[in-house]
């Protein structure tokens, strides 16, 4: 019996043990994780941490497993889902404004349709980013119109000894598709939105949602942008000019959309998609001698 299962069974957690990753990620690739677990409150995320830190466990949070290529071989640890509690948000509404309180698992989709439904603006810029709040946070996702920081209040992360920890928006730096965050876990975030009609807020969102479906292949199983934006390029651009639009190894391709997609056409292997990755970096490399810098975690 492997440890893990061994430490980890009659807890009373949510958990599949030799549970298949690609159940649980939107490229649909991925080997078994030696442990998957769905913590619905904070006493499941410290229990869990304290079993793992004791026994050297690795510990992986994920989303909805977008922005991430787990191996073929799967994970040798416990990933973590946080649902549940983590999946609540609360409005409060002020004069001219709206606290937003949220957990880290609020898929965005729903943050965006939530805040259009309330007349809170500030967030339509993450209409149609796949993810979660915890994982855009730590990337500080966004688009050309804007980042998931710009109204960041604060937020709550839990150290390894299961501490819980407030950081304000000024104790973090947010870089492009970068923050202090990487390494952290958020559990709980707070905004400040701006109170708005709700039909301003639903237009918004509904114009960023036809640009993204006229440039990006949504509807496909991919993991978003594979590459970030070198300084004043753009990383598609850089892979269609090495005419590598289409391009498929097994059943891993390049979107004829948009070159900084790979889509998982029926049968792909996570190795497919990383031997794409592998040569767009050595094409766009001899073309143009700029090193692409992945924006998808691998693992």
């Amino acid at each position: 019996m492997h440890k893990i299962k061994q430490e980890f069974s009659g807890k009373g957690f949510d958990i599949k043990f030799d549970e298949p990753l690609s159940k649980h990620t939107t490229f649909r690739t991925g080997g078994p994780a030696a442990a998957y677990l769905e913590a619905k409150s904070v006493e499941d995320v410290q229990n869990a941490l304290a079993i793992a830190e004791a026994d050297n466990f690795h510990v992986l949070f994920i989303g909805v497993g977008s922005n991430v290529l787990f191996s073929d071989n799967g994970f040798d640890g416990v990933v973590i889902r946080l649902k549940e509690k983590f999946g609540e948000l609360e409005f409060i509404e002020q004069e001219k404004s709206f606290i937003l309180k949220t957990g880290a698992g609020v898929t965005l989709p729903l943050l965006t349709k939530k805040c259009a439904d309330s007349g809170a603006s500030g967030l339509e810029a993450l209409a149609g980013v796949p993810g979660t709040i915890g994982g855009a946070l730590v990337m500080n996702a966004g688009t050309r119109s804007g980042n998931i920081s710009d109204k960041l209040v604060k937020v709550t992360v839990i150290n390894s000894t299961g501490n819980l920890i407030d950081l304000k928006k000024n104790e973090i730096v947010f870089d492009y598709r970068h923050s202090s965050l990487e390494g952290q876990t958020v559990l709980f975030a707070e905004f400040l939105l701006d109170k708005t009609p709700a039909e301003d807020v639903i237009k918004k969102i509904t114009e960023n949602l036809i640009k993204r479906s006229e440039t990006q292949p949504l509807g496909t199983l991919n993991a978003g942008s594979i590459f970030k934006n070198p300084q004043g390029q753009h990383a598609g651009k850089l892979i269609e000019d090495c005419g590598l639009k289409g391009y498929a190894i097994g059943g891993a391709q390049i979107s004829q959309k948009h070159a900084n997609y790979i889509i998982n056409t029926g049968n792909a292997k996570s190795s497919d998609i990383l031997q794409i990755i592998e040569t767009i970096k050595t094409k766009v490399k001899e073309k143009s001698g700029i090193t692409l810098e992945t924006e998808i975690k691998i693992l």
